[in-house]
């Protein structure tokens, strides 16, 4: 039956819109909805996936041909070749379930096919009204139900709200969803495209399982239901919904099905129309009705956030390209995506205006000339098209900017712009040939000879080209600085004898320091660095009285320019000077606390964030006995409950590391680091944020999403480190062997990638790649702890091989004790089973997050650490009221 004959026949049942909204807004209180709501295929279609309409006409095609030999295709004569030939499997009622279980033989194949078909779609508009049409303030929906295998409801809350959604894909984890819970529900009633499990077939759509039909049931003794998208093919929740209506205990507020123009309505559906509570409701499509609703319940749609979340970028430019032409449909949905294309060009424009302005910071005297309106907005749109990872066309357009330009100040930004688009695109050829063209410009622009510096990949090559420029920019300070940074990427990334000495590197330090003697200046800091690599392995009284020389004299002069400085802490805090003295650091927290309190706001956040560093660290000394305490007394201070600092991302850090160490509260502590994940300038501590979605939360995607968020934001080779370190975790591990390999060239130093490879390649289990790997390289790495580690890696492999493990060797790693955990792995080696379990009974009382690190550890037998997950996390006791 078509929606027209629908009409003949059922038009007192008919709907409006306006009369569903009156019926959704007129709650019994204010927080508890009238409406669960029931999402089909139909949903998803302006997301980009097809519907099941499509999937069937394409299906029937193929098996068609490939059963019955026939050259020509017609819909009636294809259904009634399955009726009369294939009756064992086909059904005319379902053609979706029964088609795609005779296309595909087995659940990894169907799920294969699912997951191709939803890989990185967006959600549309509709969601993010949905979303918000769930909100505490004005929960208008609680419950959702999905037959879709997609990842877009999930998808919209995590960009668009502060709420998780609590989640369930499976029949067995559903007795757990309370109707009382505050958190909006959604629930999976065929499953996930993720597992293998998920109901497509003929024989799986015939019933629900028990538990999710038990909870459907429960929850309509509440809430009456409202249908979106969902043509009614399977029986399994026909049924249901069937067995509810015949009592007047459920569904007490109806049902409302919505239906477009066009639908289709099969039998099964038409007899539930005829049924008493059952209505139908006429609408243009998912993202129109919620539009709609949402106008008249609550107004605009209002994304407030910054869109510099990459992945919630890619959804509004979705929104605001309008592929589906929505716009055409709805004057309330062009109406919003009206509004967000005027808030993102304010941001990009903001955006823009920041970078023109920082070009400009090093040199006050710059002659830039003031860019024309016209400039301005190629410049936008340049920018736009990058974002939008439509590099081919940025790239026309920026060359074709370049070619009609005669003005060279204004040409070199849009050359820049282009460099941007060919290292992006991976034409390393022409990024030299632009940075040659800039220098053709103005030889005697650092600026641009450091561009071209960028554009060797090979970092001695880098530094090769860098020592060439000496001469020509000695007396620019921030040539030094550069110079500095990139012999120190260099040593860290080379296998042999670096390209600059220490010494000449200070050298360099000190010339910058005369040109700009102020402690703006990093270089006062890079020394630190320098002296650091330097005396890293140099043990004895005279090496550390020339250490001790060199950090007074440096602390001195930094306390003689500015004392109130935060440079002057954090060179007190540096690893060069710092002598790692529990008591020195919190005498320098108890300094910086009381500098804050006379300092300027715009400083005091500064301040904070270093006492909080330095608190985050002590936490993890191995050897105070008050350290418990001092945290739990910086908890309850007044820098970490104001409502000044409380949220900011170094207070929020502490506050977790405090809630999983101390309180021992798990679901605490992935609360917080989920707000870290949407905390702006979160990136200095990425590493901590990313560990513990992984170690803890196994949220390897979510850690994924925010690594890419702050992409723009980190160094190359951090991004490259992460990036392997939830590749490894989540077990995917040939993707993070290839990564391995990339990230050498994204700056990785030389010591982490041998370490983190060798790792991989225990967990890959390929014990034999490990031993040359290690025995080649190990006598070329600078640090001792590097080297220990790596000893461990090796004789793993070789007790794994049945070869004979190097006792000796491990027993120095002992005698070292330059860490516990070398410590620990080399006592699990040597099956000191009674000082591993204290070792790590250790770790448990003062550093409980670090157990979850050490589960994944191949070296480290997992009974050990079981031992300790099985038992009852109780909360530390310490003396601080």
């Amino acid at each position: 039956m078509n929606y027209q004959d629908l009409e003949k026949e059922l038009l007192h049942k008919k709907r409006t819109v306006k009369d569903l909204i009156s019926y959704i807004e007129t709650r019994s209180s204010g927080t508890t909805p009238n409406y669960s709501l029931l999402l089909g295929a139909g949903a998803s279609y302006s997301s980009g996936i097809k519907t099941g309409v499509e999937l069937v006409n394409d299906w029937r095609k193929e098996v068609y041909f490939r059963l019955s030999g026939d050259v020509d295709y017609e819909i009636d004569k294809a259904q009634q070749y399955f009726l009369k030939n294939e009756g064992s499997w086909y059904s005319l009622g379902n053609e979706y379930s029964s088609l795609f279980e005779k296309k595909f033989d087995l659940p990894a194949q169907r799920r294969r096919f699912v997951e191709e078909q939803v890989d990185k779609k967006l959600p549309s508009i509709g969601y993010s009204y949905l979303v918000s049409l769930t909100s505490t303030d004005n929960k208008y929906f609680d419950t959702i139900y999905t037959t879709n295998f997609d990842d877009l409801i999930n998808e919209a809350f995590y960009q668009f709200s502060q709420t998780r959604p609590v989640i369930c894909a499976h029949d067995s984890s559903v007795n757990s969803i309370s109707i009382s819970s505050s958190r909006p529900k959604v629930i999976k009633l065929h499953g996930d495209y993720l597992f293998d499990d998920i109901k497509s077939t003929l024989r799986e759509t015939e019933s629900l399982e028990s538990n999710i039909k038990n909870k459907l049931i429960e929850f309509s003794k509440e809430y009456g239901l409202i249908v979106i998208g969902y043509a009614g093919n399977d029986r399994s929740i026909m049924d249901v919904i069937n067995y509810l209506l015949k009592t007047d205990d459920y569904l007490k507020n109806g049902v409302y099905w919505c239906l477009r123009k066009g639908d289709y309505i099969n039998p099964e559906l038409r007899r539930l129309l005829w049924k008493d509570r059952v209505f139908y409701v006429e609408i243009d499509g998912f993202d129109q009705v919620m539009a709609e609703i949402h106008h008249n319940l609550i107004g605009e749609l209002s994304l407030k956030d910054n869109f510099t979340n990459s992945k919630r970028d890619s959804i509004v430019s979705s929104f605001t390209d309008d592929e589906y032409s929505l716009c055409s449909t709805s004057n309330l949905i062009c109406k919003d995506i009206e509004k967000l294309k005027k808030h993102k060009t304010d941001m990009d424009i903001s955006n823009l205006i920041r970078e023109l302005s920082g070009n400009n910071e090093r040199n006050e005297n710059s002659d830039d000339n003031t860019l024309s309106e016209t400039d301005f907005k190629n410049l936008l749109s340049l920018d736009n098209l990058i974002k939008c990872k439509n590099l081919t066309s940025a790239k026309l357009q920026a060359e074709s900017y370049i070619a009609n330009c005669d003005n060279e100040e204004i040409k070199t930004k849009y050359i820049k712009k282009l460099i941007y688009i060919y290292d992006e695109l991976g034409q390393n050829d022409q990024v030299h040939k632009l940075c040659e063209q800039l220098i053709d410009i103005d030889e005697f622009n650092a600026d641009f000879a450091m561009d071209k510096a960028m554009s060797y990949k090979n970092n001695t090559d880098r530094c090769k080209y860098i020592n060439s420029l000496t001469t020509k920019f000695d007396n620019v300070y921030y040539f030094h600085n550069f110079l500095v940074n990139n012999a120190i990427k260099e040593y860290n990334t080379s296998r042999g004898k670096p390209f600059f000495t220490c010494e000449k590197l200070i050298q360099s330090l000190e010339k910058s320091i005369a040109l700009e003697p102020s402690l703006d200046n990093p270089a006062w800091i890079l020394k630190l660095d320098v002296y650091n690599i330097k005396f890293e392995n140099e043990q004895g009284q005279k090496s550390q009285k020339e250490k001790d020389d060199i950090a007074n004299k440096l602390i001195e002069s930094i306390k003689n320019i500015n004392e109130t400085s935060l440079v002057y802490y954090e060179a007190r805090t540096h690893s060069f000077i710092f002598d790692e003295k529990y008591e020195s650091g919190i005498s320098i927290i108890n300094e910086l606390t009381d500098l804050l309190a006379v300092s300027k706001n715009k400083k005091q956040r500064s301040i904070v964030d270093t006492i909080c560093t330095l608190h985050f660290n002590l936490s993890s000394h191995e050897s105070s006995t008050t350290k418990l305490n001092d945290l739990k007394e910086f908890i309850n201070s007044e820098i970490a409950t104001s409502n000044k600092f409380s949220n900011q991302v170094s207070v929020l850090a502490i506050k977790a590391k405090y809630a999983i160490n101390i309180e021992r509260d798990i679901p605490k502590f992935l609360s917080i680091i989920d707000k870290l994940t949407k905390t702006e300038h979160s990136e200095n501590w990425a590493n901590f944020i990313v560990t513990s979605l992984c170690d803890v939360g196994k949220d390897y995607k979510k850690a994924e999403d925010y690594l890419n968020k702050i992409k723009s934001n980190i160094q190359k080779s951090f991004f490259s480190e992460l990036m392997v370190s939830i590749k490894t975790d989540n077990s995917k591990y040939d993707e993070a062997l290839k990564l391995i390999e990339e990230s050498l060239e994204d700056g990785l130093s030389i010591d982490d990638y041998h370490v983190r490879k060798s790792y991989l390649l225990l967990k890959m289990g390929r014990y034999e790649q490990v031993i040359p790997l290690i025995n080649n390289n190990l006598t070329s790495i600078r640090n001792k702890a590097v080297q220990d580690a790596l000893i461990i890696n090796r004789e793993f492999a070789n007790i794994k091989l049945n070869n004979k493990c190097d006792d000796l060797a491990v027993r120095n790693v002992i005698s070292r004790g330059l860490s516990t955990s070398l410590t620990l792995c080399a006592e699990c080696l040597l099956e000191k089973e009674v000082n591993a379990r204290r070792s790590l009974k250790t770790v448990y009382k003062e550093d409980y997050l670090k157990l979850f690190n050490y589960a994944a550890w191949p070296v480290i037998p997992e009974s050990y650490i079981n031992s300790f997950f099985n038992s009852e996390a109780t909360p530390i006791e310490t003396d601080v009221a």
